[in-house]
């Protein structure tokens, strides 16, 4: 039973980061952002994660923000071509968002990514 609990709540983390990502791919393609380039969806990630949340306070929000972009931001300086890695960088971002405003521990994040990794290709072109 425990297994099939979990198994449901990682496709309902599939099913909402996919649909985040979705979200944020129109607000770019609609002009409504301020992102000069497709590359930086993953920083319309924390915003997303916290109107999802309904998390209103701006000291949280900002806690989220910075901790995802701040992850991401790091494995740019390690590999600069994974800038180019859209969905996933937003996946991490995504994510880790949830990390900082403490919904999800780092442990069951891990699982998490695995998880949206073996049942979405993460490296496709967007």
């Amino acid at each position: 039973m425990k297994a099939r609990k979990e198994l449901h709540r990682k496709r309902h983390w599939l099913k909402d980061v996919m649909s985040a990502f979705e979200q944020a791919a129109t607000l770019f393609n609609s002009g409504s952002t301020t992102l000069a380039q497709v590359n930086d969806l993953y920083t319309l990630a924390p915003l997303i994660a916290a109107e999802r949340r309904g998390i209103d306070d701006v000291g949280m929000r900002d806690t989220m923000f910075s901790t995802a972009v701040s992850g991401v931001q790091a494995d740019f300086e390690i590999d600069p071509k994974t800038k180019d890695d859209v969905l996933f960088q937003f996946v991490v971002a995504y994510i880790h968002s949830h990390i900082a405003a403490g919904m999800v521990e780092e442990k069951d994040a891990d699982k998490l990514m695995v998880y949206i990794s073996e049942n979405v290709d993460l490296f496709q072109s967007v």
